[in-house]
């Protein structure tokens, strides 16, 4: 029977009798970086269907914009979209995604 407190293969004792366990996986993969063209052509169809799916329903949540790194290019493609409808697109983000809602057209007098 397995001792709880030896440490097994990759793990560490710091000290007596605790047992450090590095993290669990979580079974995710990073996707590799987009090169310069594959990051235009990213953010130009993102964009447009941003701008369709937010014209057609008024507001989108998207679960895969979950890590800063991807939340700071959908807020690149939420501005490109904003640019497309000529009206404002409010974001808000999470841990567990972002949330993009179409604003009023401007007021014009």
């Amino acid at each position: 029977m397995e001792n709880p407190l030896e440490p097994r293969a990759g793990e560490s004792v710091l000290e007596p009798h605790v047992v450090h366990r590095p993290a669990p996986e979580t079974g995710r993969v990073r996707p590799a970086p987009l090169d310069a063209d594959e990051e235009a052509r990213f953010y130009t169809s993102m964009g447009q269907w941003l701008a369709q799916e937010l014209a057609q329903k008024g507001s989108v949540r998207l679960a895969s914009a979950d890590t800063p790194e991807r939340q700071r290019q959908f807020q690149e493609v939420a501005h490109r979209a904003s640019e497309l409808l000529r009206r404002p697109v409010t974001t808000t983000a999470s841990s567990h995604g972002m949330t993009f809602e179409l604003g009023r057209p401007p007021h014009t007098a």
